[in-house]
């Protein structure tokens, strides 16, 4: 694994802000370098969320199998439209209590009361498929659970005031050569001008980002909903 480098901006204050990333000078191919601003990303600033599975009650270590799972391209904002129409879920045992929100992949699962509330809040910000789960006896028990796959995408990281990773250029295996890139997101701020309508989205095919309005309205469900957790994009996306 290639050493990361490390590059500290110097300065006192928050940097003028980009939406584009901002490659350090000299980058060597296959480089990786974390670039830290000269103020990291406060908790106390966060008016939007990481959505995510908690893992609490996770399913997946007891699914028999996806009955048709299309092995292709869906999901991170590329929306569902391979997923075969309807998805089967076969689990063991035959009939187990599920919650409300799990990843399968790159989509997430979700309970009909937890897409009820994503529908009512923001309904344009991603698609569905319904999901037939049955036991491995083949008897269905649930036909009302959804893959989701939030398809609304945006520009929305300040570069310049975010812990950004940086890959550097490189040759694939064909010999075609890739320019450098953003490697990861490990600590964010957002910028600062951004007054979105939205309440659901992604950054680029990042992480789903979710308002401070969806979270109240979903951590405010009662039973209270199961498995989702809400992470501050200080700490990555």
């Amino acid at each position: 694994m290639t050493d990361e480098r490390q590059i500290y901006i110097e300065g006192s204050g928050l940097l003028p802000p980009s939406s584009k990333p901002i490659y350090p000078a000299g980058i060597k191919d296959d480089e990786r370098i974390r670039v830290h601003p000269p103020v990291a990303p406060s908790y106390d600033e966060t008016r939007y969320w990481r959505l995510d599975d908690a893992y609490t009650a996770h399913p997946n270590e007891t699914t028999f199998a996806w009955k048709n799972d299309p092995q292709g391209l869906y999901g991170r904002g590329r929306g569902i439209g391979r997923l075969p129409d309807p998805c089967m879920f076969q689990f063991t045992p035959k009939k187990r209590a599920l919650p409300d929100l799990w990843r399968h992949g790159s989509l997430f699962v979700v309970s009909a009361r937890l897409l009820d509330v994503f529908r009512e809040v923001d309904p344009d910000a991603f698609e569905v498929r319904r999901i037939t789960m049955m036991g491995d006896d083949g008897v269905v028990f649930d036909e009302t659970y959804h893959f989701l796959d939030v398809i609304r995408t945006l520009e929305v990281v300040d570069y310049a005031n975010s812990t950004i990773i940086y890959g550097g250029g490189g040759c694939l295996s064909s010999g075609q050569r890739f320019d450098p890139f953003v490697s990861g997101y490990p600590s964010v701020r957002l910028l600062k001008d951004l007054d979105l309508p939205f309440h659901i989205f992604r950054h680029k095919n990042q992480s789903v980002l979710v308002s401070n309005y969806l979270r109240e309205r979903v951590l405010s469900m009662r039973p209270k909903a199961r498995n989702v957790d809400f992470d501050d994009v200080a700490s990555g996306i």
